[in-house]
């Protein structure tokens, strides 16, 4: 086993329990989006290791292992963070509209 595949291997865990807060507080969404890309990573480095010499594409692979699970993940995150205060505010304005305001 390749020394990325081992280093990702045993961190993919503490990935996996870092978003479980997320799953939570937000929705299943992100953990959808980061089991996607998880596969597609694994995917990667597979292709990668067939195609070329393993040192050549270490920095990249490393990149694509650990960046894009987060970009992916946080982006989602703040979009329904924002979807959800615009919505709890309109359904709160909607729901008692004969409270008086001072």
């Amino acid at each position: 086993m390749s020394l990325v595949l081992l280093f990702y291997t045993m961190l993919s865990p503490i990935f996996l329990l870092s978003f479980t807060a997320l799953e939570i507080i937000v929705s299943l969404r992100p953990l959808l989006y980061l089991g996607v890309v998880h596969e597609f990573i694994h995917l990667f480095i597979a292709f990668d290791r067939f195609l070329a010499y393993w040192k050549q594409l270490f920095s990249l692979s490393m990149l694509v292992a650990f960046l894009l699970p987060f970009a992916v993940t946080w982006q989602t995150f703040f979009n329904d963070v924002e979807f959800n205060k615009s919505y709890f505010s309109s359904k709160r304005s909607t729901t008692y509209p004969f409270r008086k305001t001072c």
